[in-house]
């Protein structure tokens, strides 16, 4: 059997060097925390395994990035936040109706809501669609 080698990673070095195990070879992202760090990981480590890394201008523009990459049967990705996410839903859509298929990974960090007003427990932790996060 062979020998596993173990790593001591926080989660967003874990999602790049899992999304790197599964394939990955192409990332467009822009930096926005919390979610930089997956960005700053892919440019540091698929250089080495042969793929690219590119900083884009927007959020648009960087889901638009990993269409066009899927579309070459490279397996791509890009990582955001909340507000990044809102950004990239016409891109989304336009993904889904194609039906090529993107990875992007969303980080939420909001305790609170946006007013910082207490309210009702987990009410920030809602995708998109409404359904409740775990």
């Amino acid at each position: 059997m062979a020998e596993r080698k173990r790593m001591l990673l926080q989660g967003n070095e874990a999602v790049v060097e899992g999304a790197i195990a599964a394939g990955m070879r192409f990332f467009a992202g822009y930096p926005i925390t919390p979610s930089t760090e997956i960005a700053e990981g892919c440019a540091r480590r698929l250089p080495q395994v042969g793929g690219r890394f590119i900083q884009m201008e927007d959020e648009i523009s960087s889901m638009a990035a990993v269409i066009g990459a899927s579309t070459t049967g490279t397996k791509s990705m890009t990582a955001t936040s909340g507000p990044g996410f809102s950004l990239k839903q016409e891109n989304i859509g336009y993904a889904a109706l194609a039906e090529i298929p993107c990875v992007w990974s969303m980080y939420r960090d909001r305790v609170l809501p946006r007013d910082f007003l207490h309210r009702r427990p987990r009410e920030t932790t809602c995708r998109q669609d409404g359904e409740h996060m775990e």
